[in-house]
């Protein structure tokens, strides 16, 4: 009997660490569980549409998500990247626009540069500041990489 309890301590010694517990594992939704509980998606709630006051054009959405408690701006800087005000759809590069991830709430702390890496973004966008006939518009996503976050952003209204 002993050397049966033995072997399976040791079978259970074998796994090499690719077997986990489904509630061990940071990828697994229980049935009606949160799948935002993953940290490498932020879903910003909330959302305040701007013009951001610092002698150039640029619109900005800031909103907070609560469950990951991390507050998100993104700033489209239209006057130093040459873009015309207005929809913007599927047409973002690396500062078109900029991200800054905060920990906690937000503030209404105005960001001059983003403070992670945007990789990827597709969607559209639209301030009502810019005229009619605009309204306050966003259903992007966008995939970012830097020390304060690195993940997907998904915001939309």
């Amino acid at each position: 009997m002993k050397n049966m309890i033995f072997c399976l301590a040791l079978v259970g010694c074998l796994d090499n660490g690719t077997h986990r517990l489904p509630e061990m594992n940071p990828e697994f939704v229980p049935p009606g569980g949160n799948p935002r509980a993953n940290a490498t998606t932020l879903v910003p709630e909330n959302l305040q549409f701007a013009l951001l006051p610092i002698n150039s054009l640029r619109g900005g959405i800031t909103g907070y998500d609560a469950i990951a408690d991390r507050c998100v701006t993104i700033v489209w800087d239209y006057s130093n990247n040459g873009q015309s005000m207005g929809r913007h759809c599927d047409d973002f590069f690396p500062s078109f626009p900029y991200v800054f991830v905060s920990a906690g709430a937000c503030t209404s702390d105005v960001h001059y540069a983003g403070n992670v890496e945007m990789v990827s973004a597709s969607g559209c966008v639209d301030f009502a500041d810019f005229g009619a006939p605009s309204t306050n518009l966003v259903d992007v996503t966008i995939d970012v990489s830097g020390p304060a976050f690195t993940g997907q952003i998904r915001v939309r209204n």
